[in-house]
């Protein structure tokens, strides 16, 4: 299975079974965070250090092909307006193949103090995603930064 998701969520995410192997594919703006993130896989050794790569690049980014993945995750940092990140969802789902899963990370509760929440029921994402499941969080806060 292969997936594409956030540097720092994606060591949790690697399969420990040979026979079901994992390859996640990180894809983040920031080159330093690709680079600590790297740089910490490779310290683990194991399955970290061989199941994963990295990309600089923006979500949605015309030289980034996300058509070999069965995952796609987003990040709720990625876009900062509903229209920001409406237009970041149409194009990432216009790279992904027909079938593959898109997660989004949102921003319910205290979490939309750091990020802009992202509402799934507007025309603009129905008429790219048939939405399976929204979960929030109540009571906690999920931090992918810290492993929880």
């Amino acid at each position: 299975m292969t997936y594409n998701i956030t540097p720092t969520s994606s060591i949790s995410c690697i399969s420990p079974t040979p026979q079901y192997p994992t390859t996640i594919t990180n894809i983040d703006s920031n080159p330093l965070a690709n680079t600590q993130a790297q740089t910490l896989c490779k310290s683990l050794g194991g399955l970290p250090s061989t199941g994963m790569k990295f990309i600089t690049s923006l979500a949605g980014s015309n030289d980034l092909d996300l058509s070999s993945y069965d995952i796609v995750w987003l990040a709720a940092l990625v876009g900062d307006t509903q229209e920001d990140k409406e237009n970041i969802l149409q194009n990432v789902v216009g790279k992904m193949r027909k079938g593959s899963l898109l997660v989004m990370r949102g921003a319910w509760g205290l979490r939309s103090v750091l990020y802009y929440d992202f509402d799934v029921t507007t025309p603009a994402v129905t008429q790219y995603l048939d939405i399976c499941v929204r979960m929030d969080p109540f009571g906690d806060v999920l931090d992918s930064g810290r492993g929880a």
